[in-house]
């Protein structure tokens, strides 16, 4: 929200500033000059006026590499009729519309393959004669380029404009240079005022008019300064500071309570954490209640060592002698001559169907 601002606005055109009546009490304008006029509303006025300007010719001579450029800042639903004629050497002239200032930048600096599609309007290459009708489509800067790449060109070009715009008498403006400002070599103030000047409306809004011919330029720059309304500003500097001190205030008892809730809770875990290490606490059965009842404590012992385990696996003393054979008496532990000298004192009986010689 600066308190001065410098507006550019084109020949032709009829710009609308937004001002916050909450808070500036008046504008000053300075670089008015003849044919520029300036009305303050407060409401925002509608664009529903149509105005015809007088055609415009050019006559450009176009060098090799060099262009041409005319813009216009148009509402929508205006047209812009375009006719030219053009001689040259060899080539005729490239013919490009393009829609906003970063378009027209992007061709400037050689980039014109990268403006978007929807901005380059028409484009045509060595026209020697031609016209195109242009509406647009919203509020924006239209620019209208010749240019001569290669070779060298020169003729005419003719712009008819029909131009929606604001419409400056409903509603009626509440303060205007015309009114206010005979004088426009000089600044030209303009209060911001509503109800015979006791109150103000929170938005006002500004229209910069310009003359429909180039006889005076086609770019004005006007400076828009802006008067502060001191006892508004007193007013939200002591809302602001009041709602600190009220808020901070809430802030730091809720920053003491959490202070005091973090201790607490920090003492109760150290007390009970120290309380654990002392060892108070009751066992659930002692030795003397297992003697009480008839059962005897067990006491723990500890479980070998590993160099104990190792001596436990293996046995003191070395194993008796043994001898490798294949004496049957030895392996089976039977006294073998004793049962063949058993079975040939035993008298020898004869098993029936079976005859060791003879016949049956």
């Amino acid at each position: 929200m600066p308190f001065a601002e410098r507006v550019e606005v084109m020949q032709s055109d009829r710009k609308l500033v937004h001002l916050q009546g909450n808070y500036f009490s008046a504008v000053s304008l300075d670089g008015l000059g003849p044919g520029v006029d300036a009305f303050l509303f407060e409401e925002e006025p509608r664009v529903d006026e149509t105005v015809v300007l007088p055609a415009r010719t050019i006559n450009p001579v176009l060098q090799d590499g060099g262009f041409h450029a005319i813009r216009y800042d148009l509402y929508a639903d205006s047209q812009v009729l375009v006719e030219w004629s053009f001689t040259t050497s060899r080539f005729g002239p490239s013919v490009l519309f393009l829609r906003g200032d970063e378009a027209f930048s992007m061709f400037k600096n050689g980039d014109l393959q990268d403006v978007p599609y929807s901005d380059k309007l028409h484009e045509k290459y060595h026209s020697l004669n031609g016209q195109f009708l242009l509406k647009a489509r919203s509020r924006s800067q239209y620019y209208f380029i010749f240019y001569a790449k290669p070779g060298t060109s020169s003729g005419e070009a003719t712009f008819h404009v029909t131009a929606k715009t604001l419409n400056l008498k409903y509603p009626a403006p509440v303060a205007s240079s015309v009114r206010d400002c005979p004088d426009k070599s000089k600044s030209c103030t303009l209060n911001l005022h509503s109800n015979g000047g006791y109150s103000h409306q929170p938005d006002y809004f500004l229209a910069l008019v310009t003359p429909t011919t180039s006889e005076y330029g086609d770019l004005f720059s006007i400076r828009v300064g802006k008067s502060a309304r001191v006892m508004k500003y007193v007013g939200s500097i002591f809302r602001t500071v009041l709602f600190i001190i009220v808020f901070g205030g809430f802030i730091a008892s809720v920053w003491d309570w959490l202070k005091a809730t973090v201790l607490v809770c920090v003492g109760v875990v150290l007390c009970g954490c120290r309380r654990l290490r002392e060892g108070d606490y009751s066992p659930l059965r002692t030795d003397d209640e297992e003697s009480a009842i008839g059962g005897q404590s067990q006491s723990l012992q500890q479980p070998p060592g590993p160099v104990q385990a190792q001596e436990n696996a293996y046995p003191t003393e070395a194993p008796p002698a043994y001898t490798v054979t294949s004496d049957p008496e030895v392996l089976m532990g039977v006294d073998v001559q004793a049962v063949k000298q058993q079975n040939q004192n035993q008298p020898q009986q004869s098993v029936p169907g079976t005859s060791s010689s003879g016949r049956i």
